[in-house]
C-alpha cells in the first residue's frame, strides 16, 4: 500500500526488499523458553525437598544453566520482536519530470541563464527556510547552551580579575619589602 502510494508520487529508481520469515525461529524460541520455565519450577520444587548438600548443589547448578538459557531465549524473542516492529524500507526517489519540461525545445543561453538564476534563488530560499526552522526547533537547546557559555565566560573573567588583583597585591607587597630592605 505504501509502495503503491510512493510509486504514484515519484519514480522509484531503486528498490531493495529483503524479507526473512522468522516465524519458525520465533515459535521455536518461545517453546524452548516455556519448557525451560516449567523445568525451572520443577527444579525449585526439588530444591525445597533436597535432603543433602550434594543434591542442593547439583540442583543449584542446573538452575543456573536454566536461567542462563532463559535469558538467551528471552533475548532472541526480543530481537525477533524488534525486527518485526522496526522494519526498514530503503528507497531512492526522483521527482517526476514536469510535462512542460519534456515539451520544451532546446533553450538558448538567455533561457538557461534565467532558469539557472531562478533555481539558485529557490535554493537560497530553501536554505534560509531550513535554517530558520532549525533555529526555531532547537531554540531551547541553543538558549541553554548560550546561557551556560555566558556564565562560564563571566566566571572566567571574574577569576582572571581576582588573579590580577592578587598578583598586583603581591607585587606591591614585594615592593614594600624591597623598600624596607633598602632602608
Amino acid at each position: 500500500e505504501f509502495l503503491s502510494f510512493v510509486e504514484g508520487e515519484g519514480q522509484i529508481k531503486s528498490r531493495n526488499e529483503n524479507l526473512e520469515d522468522v516465524r519458525l525461529q520465533y515459535h521455536d524460541a518461545q517453546a524452548h523458553k516455556n519448557s525451560l520455565e516449567k523445568e525451572q519450577e520443577r527444579v525449585l520444587a526439588l530444591m525445597d525437598k533436597a535432603e543433602n548438600l550434594d543434591q542442593l548443589l547439583i540442583l543449584e547448578n542446573r538452575l543456573t544453566e536454566i536461567r542462563y538459557q532463559l535469558e538467551n531465549y528471552g533475548s532472541q524473542i526480543l530481537e525477533y520482536d524488534n525486527r518485526i516492529n522496526f522494519a526498514t524500507l530503503n528507497l531512492t526517489l526522483t521527482e517526476k519530470s514536469k510535462p512542460e519540461a519534456r515539451e520544451q525545445k532546446e533553450e538558448g543561453f538567455k533561457d538557461r541563464l534565467k532558469t539557472g538564476f531562478k533555481e539558485n534563488l529557490y535554493g537560497i530560499k530553501w536554505f534560509f527556510e531550513a535554517l530558520l526552522l532549525l533555529i526555531l526547533v532547537y531554540s531551547p537547546q541553543i538558549i541553554g547552551i548560550a546561557a551556560i557559555a555566558l556564565l562560564l565566560i563571566f566566571l572566567h573573567k571574574r577569576e582572571q580579575k581576582a588573579r590580577e588583583k592578587k598578583a598586583k597585591a603581591m607585587e606591591q607587597e614585594s615592593l614594600k619589602e624591597q623598600d624596607k630592605n633598602i632602608k
